[in-house]
């Protein structure tokens, strides 16, 4: 059994876990069934070890205390064994990303309605000094209710992202979802004028038509307050899309007469609850955990790997020598790589390939074509692990998808490309990128070198907004 889970594990002796939605880091996202009050939760797990797993629990009790609609409940959370989860309300709907993909961009209104209830969320949060830090299309959802927005202050923790000005980072945050929601792309054409300007005013964080930068969300909620209403209706378009992050609403209200029900429901035994789940999932379950689900009034007595008893603080938690999944390998230092140039591409924002938020990005100079004007065979960045590193992946975002890459790597500074042996290749690479090494190869300084560029803006350019890379086992 794998430490982040696998389906069909009762996590705590309660939380049945029936598939694996996303991966971030040592952590997995769980849809989830919590088999005492018979409803779908979703789940974030991992290994009680790990460096984040008390940064998230710390992050899970912030957002607790944050109480808007529009954002998703924090139901539990605990270091249970050799695990550490984290269980939230199940949100159902297409993502903002998933609108744009399947249907199109949005309609002015449609769109400035939906990043409005966004931006009135996150000031909800930040009212609690609680931010998001990595606000992006994927963490926004239309409901029957309305919007959601996912991850405030866990996918922040997951990632170890910091902010010097969180308020600031979040509102440049609803202005990339403005733009990604009016064009359904990175770059910005067709806008109307007013919405243009206010994505501007929070994207890019300048004055745009003699009016002020939109450095907060409350900022931007107010120059949206125009549009829409307050409860937007989810955004047609995605007939049939699958369910990936729940409809149905968790209050507290709920939840306590689900409760009630559930103990009520003692009295003819807990057997009966167990009973209802598939045979296949019983027979899983139990193989897995040796006692079923617990009953809320029924104290534990068997002990396994995931039990209440075992719940413990992050201080105090198992120091258990079990393999932790794929840790991140943290960058020391970037900087721009330009041999066949003048050795220097935008290098006073280099940092943002590596600041842990997928929006800001560095970005070369512009050239006249694909192929750099055919002055030069690429352009790049070296990413220096501080050590010669054994690497399985190397993950990559980027702001704009085209671009023909490669991944180098060297155990010396490379100053030349000749410096550099390529490990692996990508033509046409879309925004979210995969590569993995030929080989075994160890190294300290990385390359991600790009050979062609996409166009973007006034010319093409190479781009690189975020990096991760994973050790090798």
């Amino acid at each position: 059994m794998a430490v982040t889970g696998e389906p069909g594990l009762v996590v705590d002796r309660r939380y049945l876990l029936r598939e694996q939605l996303a991966r971030e880091g040592p952590a997995t996202r769980w849809r989830a069934t919590d088999t005492i009050l018979a409803h779908e939760v979703t789940l974030w797990l991992l290994p009680a070890t790990s460096a984040e797993a008390p940064a998230v629990l710390a992050a899970a009790r912030r957002a607790a205390r944050v109480q808007d609609g529009r954002l998703p409940q924090v139901l539990d959370m605990a270091t249970a064994g050799d695990l550490t989860f984290v269980v939230t309300e199940w949100v159902d709907g297409p993502t903002l990303s998933e609108l744009v993909t399947q249907a199109g961009p949005l309609r002015p209104r449609q769109a400035a309605s939906l990043v409005r209830e966004a931006a009135e969320a996150l000031t909800a949060a930040h009212r609690q000094a609680v931010w998001h830090l990595r606000l992006e299309p994927e963490h926004v959802v239309s409901t029957p209710d309305g919007v959601k927005v996912l991850g405030v202050g866990l996918d922040a923790a997951l990632a170890g992202a910091h902010s010097d000005d969180p308020t600031r980072t979040d509102a440049e945050g609803l202005g990339w979802l403005l733009q990604v929601a009016l064009t359904g792309a990175s770059q910005r054409s067709g806008m109307p004028a007013e919405l243009d300007e206010i994505t501007v005013r929070a994207l890019e964080q300048r004055t745009q038509g003699g009016r002020p930068a939109l450095a907060t969300p409350a900022a931007v909620a107010e120059a949206l307050a125009r549009y829409g209403r307050r409860r937007p209706a989810p955004v047609a378009g995605i007939a049939g899309a699958p369910p990936r992050h729940g409809t149905r609403r968790t209050t507290r209200r709920r939840a306590a007469v689900a409760l009630t029900t559930a103990v009520v429901a003692v009295a003819a035994g807990v057997v009966g609850l167990w009973a209802g789940l598939p045979t296949s999932e019983q027979g899983a379950s139990a193989t897995l955990s040796p006692t079923p689900p617990r009953s809320p009034s029924t104290p534990s007595s068997a002990s396994s790997t995931v039990t209440p008893s075992s719940r413990s603080t992050p201080a105090t938690s198992s120091s258990s020598a079990t393999p932790v999944a794929k840790r991140q390998v943290p960058v020391v230092a970037a900087r721009a790589f330009d041999p066949g140039g003048d050795g220097h591409e935008h290098d006073a924002e280099v940092s943002k390939a590596i600041d842990g938020i997928a929006r800001t990005a560095w970005r070369s100079d512009g050239y006249t074509t694909a192929k750099l004007g055919n002055l030069k065979p690429g352009v790049g960045v070296v990413l220096d692990l501080g050590k010669s590193t054994q690497v399985e992946s190397v993950e990559l975002r980027l702001p704009t998808g085209g671009a023909d890459l490669e991944l180098r790597a060297a155990t010396l500074r490379p100053e030349a490309l000749d410096d550099t042996k390529k490990v692996a290749t990508m033509s046409d690479a879309g925004r979210k990128v995969e590569l993995r090494p030929d080989g075994e190869h160890a190294a300290r300084y990385w390359v991600v070198w790009f050979t062609y560029l996409p166009r973007n803006g006034d010319g093409h350019r190479a781009g690189l907004a975020d990096v991760a890379f994973r050790p090798a086992s």
